[in-house]
């Protein structure tokens, strides 16, 4: 990510905390992504990955799509190439699993405990 990735991540969690407040699930899983970004970019790889199973979780439980557009599927992929990169596969795997058991009020809470 280049960039502001302080900056980034503080607009993602305002847009979060904004969608989680309008109940627009969907959109919810792009300000994740977007955050799990920021984060990998910040050098924060397990934390991304972490929101990226969450993601996964999430999307597969409650029946969202989880990302609907090419960027955002690029954003995503780029993501978790990225995180799996500086973890390796199975630091990696193992935060993807971690993430897998939060809820989405649980992954909203950390992800926003990533920015605060």
């Amino acid at each position: 990510m280049s960039g502001d990735g302080g900056a980034a991540r503080a607009v993602f969690a305002d847009s979060l905390r904004r969608n989680r407040d309008l109940g627009w699930n969907e959109n919810v899983m792009y300000c994740l992504v977007g955050i799990a970004g920021a984060d990998v970019g910040l050098g924060l790889p397990e934390r991304a990955a972490r929101l990226l199973g969450a993601v996964f979780a999430v999307s597969e439980t409650m029946d969202i799509a989880r990302i609907r557009d090419r960027y955002a599927n690029e954003v995503e992929a780029r993501t978790a190439a990225d995180a799996r990169a500086q973890l390796g596969a199975e630091r990696y795997e193992a935060a993807v699993a971690a993430g897998r058991e939060l809820d989405l009020e649980a992954a909203i809470e950390y992800a926003l405990g990533s920015v605060d």
